[in-house]
């Protein structure tokens, strides 16, 4: 049969102070964030633009930002401390965002990249195009 999962009691949750002791922190991007990600002391933001926001966690300041998508980037994944991007332009792309530098890119769907996650030594990515496509990692 059929099982759902029911929670046990209910849990609540405390939103800390993150950003050098304030309540509440923003981060300009100066473009409509659509995903984020967090690796090691680093956030990534997927902007409209295309590019990709890399800041410091403790500090939110700019760091770079990581060029190369021609269209918005709707899906960001990590794996291995590398920050895979996915975008509407039909690329993943896989960047290392501690130099900025772009390690890979991944082609094969025929619609947009929508999602990305990442599972062991797989990626899968999900596509405008109706298809979940599952890549290996090395």
């Amino acid at each position: 049969g059929e099982r759902a999962l029911v929670p046990r009691a209910r849990v609540r949750v405390a939103w800390a102070a993150y950003a050098a002791g304030r309540s509440a922190t923003s981060l300009a991007t100066g473009a409509e964030v659509f995903c984020m990600a967090a690796v090691g002391g680093r956030l990534c933001c997927g902007l409209w633009s295309g590019d990709i926001q890399v800041c410091d966690r403790a500090t939110l300041a700019e760091e770079r930002r990581l060029a190369g998508h021609t269209r918005v980037v709707c899906g960001l994944a990590v794996w291995e401390g590398l920050v895979i991007s996915g975008s509407s332009d039909r690329q993943i792309r896989v960047w290392d965002p501690a130099t900025g530098r772009c390690e890979a890119i991944l082609w094969g769907h025929a619609g947009g990249v929508s999602s990305l996650a990442t599972c062991g030594s797989r990626l899968l990515s999900g596509s405008d195009d109706g298809t979940v496509r599952v890549w290996g990692m090395r």
